[in-house]
C-alpha cells in the first residue's frame, strides 16, 4: 500500500504598522514619584485630601455603588462643603 501525504502550506499574515520599542519609558509608579507632588506623598499619607476623614468620605463615595448624580446630591448638602461635584472629587483625587 503506498502512502500519500497530504502537502503543507502555511500563510503568513504582515500587520501594517511595524513593531515600536519604547525602552526607557516609566512604568505607573515611576511617573507617580517624578510628579511634582511626590515628596508630599511621601510625607503626609492622606495626600491630597486634608486628613484620614477627607480620605474615607473620598474612598466611600468612589466606592460605594452611587451614581454621579446622587453623590453630587449629597455633595450639595450643607455640611459637605469641600467639593463642588463629583468631578472635582476625580480631580482632586487624580492631582
Amino acid at each position: 500500500m503506498k502512502q500519500t501525504s497530504l502537502p503543507i502550506t502555511s500563510t503568513v499574515l504582515f500587520h501594517p504598522n511595524e513593531p515600536s520599542d519604547n525602552t526607557g519609558g516609566q512604568n505607573l509608579l515611576q511617573a507617580i514619584d517624578c510628579e511634582a507632588n511626590h515628596m508630599k506623598r511621601k510625607t503626609h499619607p492622606y495626600y491630597p485630601f486634608a486628613n484620614k476623614l477627607e480620605w474615607e468620605l473620598g474612598a466611600w463615595l468612589m466606592n460605594g455603588g452611587l451614581s454621579m448624580r446622587e453623590i453630587d446630591l449629597f455633595l450639595q448638602l450643607d455640611f459637605v462643603s469641600a467639593f463642588s461635584d463629583f468631578m472635582h472629587i476625580l480631580q482632586f483625587i487624580n492631582t
